[in-house]
């Protein structure tokens, strides 16, 4: 699903856009844990797009403060994580665009 996901977001992206990725969550179970978030990155920027890695998310705020200005949309995404909710209000509040 590497290449497909790739694909994907970098035709989604527009010049103006960039992503911005954290580690990945695992939530357990049985999920392979061969691939690294900043795998993805990587691979979004050799198609040309912007895109950024934060290893540690509770880094994110104060990365995104040095290019984020108002009038921006940030859009916060994850799955399974059950402190997303919460990690989004933290970082809407820490930027007080």
């Amino acid at each position: 699903m590497r290449k497909d996901f790739v694909d994907e977001i970098s035709k989604a992206l527009r010049p103006e856009d960039e992503i911005w990725m954290s580690e990945i969550f695992y939530a357990g179970g049985t999920a392979v844990k061969d691939i690294s978030a900043n795998d993805l990155i990587v691979d979004i920027q050799n198609n040309g797009k912007k895109a950024s890695f934060v290893e540690d998310r509770k880094n994110l705020v104060s990365e995104l403060k040095k290019t984020i200005k108002p009038g921006d949309v940030l859009l916060l995404m994850g799955a399974r994580d059950p402190s997303l909710e919460i990690f989004c209000k933290e970082v809407y509040d820490a930027l007080d665009l």
